[in-house]
């Protein structure tokens, strides 16, 4: 049977809608690219574990928000050995994810759910943030001041250097690779449970690994790309 992979949708409302104001989104480029790398999409709304069983690896897409349901499903990935690839705010919350978690341990607290949202909002409250905004990599484009377009999404692509021997490094078999951006906030330092698989030139971080853990997060969005080694890789660990 085909890999299924769980898609966590992205929570959207609009007031205008009123009683239809509700809804999940994810891109069909994603589910295209799952299908074209061997598996098969499933859109998720819930990190209900019950649901979680039945996927076999999971991708975080990229949006604007991270979400209760980001930190269960790294959470789950991570207890149960699932795959799971992060793109972009996917990426983002796998580093919130693994700082909070950090921050939990020194102060000598479980890491649950609701203790990583009180530890967040005591970092919040001392201007301590883990993410940070940057002003290149596409700011325009990542602001919506332009409209996102084939021409628009090249003309703001920018070079990622593979750490050496990292598993990007062998996966693509190069040092570097031209990708597209359209992130506001990026990550400089990762906490110690996570590697960084790739930088920028000015040094942000495009791509971590949870460490022992088959967990990917780039920073970049490979969906827009021919290539489909990342999300073939996906399918493959889970085949294991």
């Amino acid at each position: 049977m085909k890999p299924l992979i769980g898609i966590l949708t992205n929570f959207k409302t609009d007031e205008k809608e009123g009683l239809l104001a509700d809804c999940y989104k994810a891109n069909d480029i994603y589910v295209k690219k799952i299908k074209a790398s061997g598996g098969l999409a499933i859109g998720i709304f819930t990190s209900d574990e019950e649901v979680l069983d039945r996927c076999d690896g999971f991708l975080l897409i990229g949006g604007n928000r991270i979400t209760e349901n980001h930190y269960r499903i790294i959470e789950y990935a991570i207890k149960k050995d699932k795959p799971l690839l992060g793109i972009c705010n996917g990426m983002q919350a796998i580093v919130m994810y693994a700082n909070l978690c950090e921050e939990c341990k020194k102060a000598h607290i479980e890491p649950t759910i609701s203790n990583l949202y009180k530890k967040y909002d005591e970092l919040k409250a001392k201007n301590v943030y883990f993410l940070q905004k940057i002003e290149n990599h596409g700011s325009e484009l990542s602001q919506r001041k332009v409209e996102l377009n084939e021409e628009n999404l090249n003309k703001y692509r920018h070079k990622v250097n593979f750490e050496k021997d990292s598993l990007l490094a062998e996966y693509y078999n190069q040092t570097s690779l031209n990708v597209a951006s359209a992130h506001t906030y990026g990550v400089y330092e990762v906490p110690s449970k996570v590697e960084v698989l790739a930088r920028s030139d000015d040094n942000v971080v495009e791509a971590v690994k949870y460490k022992n853990k088959p967990i990917i997060g780039i920073q970049f969005h490979a969906e827009f790309d021919e290539n489909l080694i990342l999300f073939e890789k996906l399918i493959e660990k889970c085949q294991k």
